[in-house]
């Protein structure tokens, strides 16, 4: 265990113990396993493996190489050009949107809203069918379509 509580475990600190080690090189975050894509930024061709980030610089493992030190300079250079297209795209996208249309506001016919309500009652709830006692039933396997009557109220 470090001094500032970060752990650096197995093949990182059997590195570190072998060699003279800065004392405020210390460890940002405990290891890291990287399973997909790289374990340097920089350098897509190491492949996945661990890495573990220290103040000055990063260990890195992988099975063809075994613990060695990262060169964190192509690191911070890939990364800054991460962050540039990044940044790009969020313009891109902030620029999108700043010119789309404004949706048009719906308004409301007047007088619409000032005709009464009407009472929720019994009465007002059960409305007789518009249709004679005949013309309720349909034959088996006639289709039927209904169309919604809109009816204002007064």
């Amino acid at each position: 265990m470090a001094p500032n509580g970060v752990p650096v475990v197995r093949g990182f600190r059997d590195y570190i113990m072998a060699r003279t080690w800065a004392a405020d090189n210390w460890p940002l975050a405990a290891e890291q396993v990287i399973v997909s894509g790289s374990i340097e930024p920089g350098n897509a061709a190491i492949g996945p493996g661990s890495r573990q980030d220290f103040r000055l610089t990063s260990l890195g493992w992988t099975q063809a190489k075994n613990v060695y030190v990262i060169y964190v300079g192509q690191d911070i250079r890939a990364l800054e050009q991460q962050l540039a297209a990044a940044n790009a795209h969020v313009a891109q996208l902030e620029a999108q949107i700043a010119s789309t249309p404004a949706p048009v506001p719906v308004t409301t016919p007047p007088g619409l809203l000032d005709r009464p309500s009407r009472p929720n009652t019994p009465e007002t709830q059960k409305r007789p069918s518009p249709l004679r006692e005949d013309e309720r039933s349909f034959p088996r396997g006639v289709e039927v379509r209904c169309l919604s009557l809109f009816t204002a109220w007064a």
